[in-house]
């Protein structure tokens, strides 16, 4: 039995199934709840080696995280879903990200999914407008159930055959550093930079659009421990930002994210990490992002790009929402989720 002072006082509300006990709680403090939370997820997961990133993911104050406890402490069921903006008519919304839904093994027969998913959703739509999630295929049906909607899925686009790129010409140079590189002012001058595009360029649009925080940008980029098996980048001119990955076992190039505000420097950018391609003999570039594949079929069109793959999207409009949502209109990139 663990003691109700170190477990936390965060309890909405309690419930019995099966004559067991279980408090429904939001999560206040992660130091708290860390060593039960991580042996939940493993028991979930059968997974042992995700620690740092429950640390980063579960860790920041984005991430607002619901648990289902049983009387004796431990974590039965979690659900989180991660702040972010968007832009719906020029208006400001709440949107949340979808992540580390999961049930502890031991209670596999309990069907928790299902309950942990309605009082977190119901608990979560007086912050938040809408919700959206990248979900593994085999969860989707799961997730339908208790009322997401599973919209046509986020586009890979994978740009390839750069040979007759090299004589591109623009006035603007742009330059890349990677991002271990960069000192504590540099990284502050990045978040703030490529936020303020983000804002801009979602203001500028017609459609829903994500605009992502300063605090978004810097958990996102520098608050977790970098993942070994990739190198990390930044691309930068005056009137454009694009943060972009190294995947080394399979080398190949993931646009992160990229903010532009003036044509010439997005060409700047891609003609900058097309020289970058060549030097290190990389097949490509990957991306999500539906107004770069806008612009460079349009720009660039002697540029080969493929969709290569479909990403599951699934979205959820909470039943306060009074704004008009287009998740079709949603430019998303790699940084919206949690996985590159």
């Amino acid at each position: 039995m663990i003691p109700k002072e170190e477990r936390g006082n965060d309890i909405i509300n309690e419930f019995e199934m099966k004559g067991n006990k279980f408090y429904f709680k939001e999560m206040s403090d992660w130091s708290k709840y860390r060593s039960r939370y991580v042996d939940a997820w493993q028991s979930a997961f059968q997974r042992n080696e995700m620690q740092e990133s429950l640390d980063w993911m579960l860790g920041t104050h984005l991430n607002k995280t619901y648990l289902i406890e049983d009387s004796k402490g431990v974590i039965a069921s979690a659900y989180s879903l991660l702040m972010n903006q968007c832009l719906v008519d020029n208006k400001s919304i709440n949107i949340g990200l979808c992540n580390n839904v999961f049930c502890n093994k031991k209670y596999f027969r309990y069907k928790l999914f299902d309950l942990i998913s309605h009082l977190s959703l119901d608990e979560a739509s007086k912050d938040y407008n809408f919700a959206y999630g990248f979900p593994n295929k085999l969860a989707i049906r799961g997730h339908q159930r208790v009322g997401w909607n599973l919209p046509d899925p986020v586009e890979l686009f994978l740009c390839k055959s750069l040979n007759k790129a090299n004589d591109i010409f623009t006035n603007i140079s742009s330059e890349i550093r990677e991002l271990k590189s960069l000192n504590e002012e540099e990284i502050n001058q990045f978040c703030e930079t490529i936020s303020s595009f983000s804002k801009r360029s979602a203001e500028q649009s017609n459609n829903s659009r994500i605009s992502k925080s300063f605090d978004y940008y810097f958990w996102r980029f520098f608050q977790r421990n970098l993942l070994v098996d990739r190198d990390y980048y930044v691309c930068f001119n005056d009137y454009a930002i694009c943060f972009f990955s190294v995947y080394k076992p399979n080398p190949q190039l993931n646009i992160l994210d990229f903010q532009w505000l003036d044509n010439e420097a997005c060409i700047s950018i891609i003609s900058e990490l097309i020289l970058f391609i060549d030097k290190y003999s990389l097949p490509g570039f990957r991306f999500l992002n539906k107004d770069l594949f806008t612009f460079l079929s349009s720009e660039m069109s002697y540029l080969d790009i493929d969709s290569v793959d479909k990403i599951p999207l699934i979205v959820y409009e909470f039943q306060n929402n009074s704004n008009v949502f287009n998740e079709k209109s949603i430019n998303f990139s790699f940084s919206d989720y949690d996985v590159y």
